[in-house]
């Protein structure tokens, strides 16, 4: 999610694309945990970067090409989450309120890398959470990921408090949206989500070089045409 060898991976790629592309038809995109329909011009989405943390499994896809004439790029950000992580701030209420307090990217990762909560007192919460399919539930999950994009991330940024979408399997917020590069900044829409079952997140991001009407309306087209696989399997 931070700017690490995934957002390295992914300016290289925006680099090395073509600036000119022929035009072709939307295609539905498959690549296993999730499908799309991609926007005329980009043809398939490429893994930069798999990481296996104690606590989840995240895998990031990104595409480039051109849409009528303008430089576009395609996101998606998946993550399971197994477990929770043992750190002090799940059991401190003002260590708690310090890490939400703290988005640097190096506090969000030490929480995310230290080691899993064995014990029976964390398991059992964490099933308690995954167990739990209430809206009010998943809207405090959503609300929680789009803050750290829109306060802690130092490369992609949401922004406003986006609309809500709720399908059968997931719930989502949809915002607009910066990506930074060397190059230059790349604004358009995101989909921030969670399922209704399980413990899976989803960013998905349509945007350009440069916004336009038309192209607002093919961000929206892909991420409707979203499609997550069923839930990955769970710890026992």
């Amino acid at each position: 999610m931070f700017r690490t060898s995934a957002s390295v991976a992914f300016l290289a790629l925006v680099a090395a694309s073509a600036p000119l592309q022929a035009q072709q038809s939307p295609a539905r995109y498959d690549a296993g945990a999730f499908s799309l329909e991609l926007p005329s011009g980009i043809t398939q989405l490429h893994l930069v970067q798999r990481k296996q943390d104690p606590a989840q499994m995240f895998e990031g896809y990104v595409g480039v090409g051109v849409y009528r004439g303008t430089r576009v790029m395609v996101m998606v950000n998946h993550t399971v989450h197994r477990g929770l992580p043992g750190d002090p701030v799940l059991g401190d209420s003002a260590a708690a309120r310090r890490l939400l307090a703290d988005t640097s990217s190096a506090r969000w990762r030490q929480f995310r890398e230290a080691p899993l909560d064995n014990s029976a007192a964390g398991r059992r919460a964490f099933m308690q959470v995954m167990a739990d399919t209430s809206l009010a539930m998943r809207r405090v999950a959503v609300e929680r990921l789009q803050y750290l994009y829109s306060h802690g991330n130092d490369w992609i940024r949401t922004e406003g408090d986006g609309r809500e979408i709720i399908t059968e399997d997931r719930l989502t917020r949809r915002s607009p949206a910066t990506v930074d590069l060397d190059s230059g900044p790349m604004r358009g829409t995101a989909d921030v989500s969670i399922s209704r079952r399980g413990m899976e997140t989803w960013t998905v991001i349509f945007a350009a070089a440069e916004r336009s009407p038309a192209l607002d309306a093919a961000a929206a087209r892909m991420l409707d045409s979203f499609r997550a696989a069923s839930a990955a399997a769970q710890p026992e």
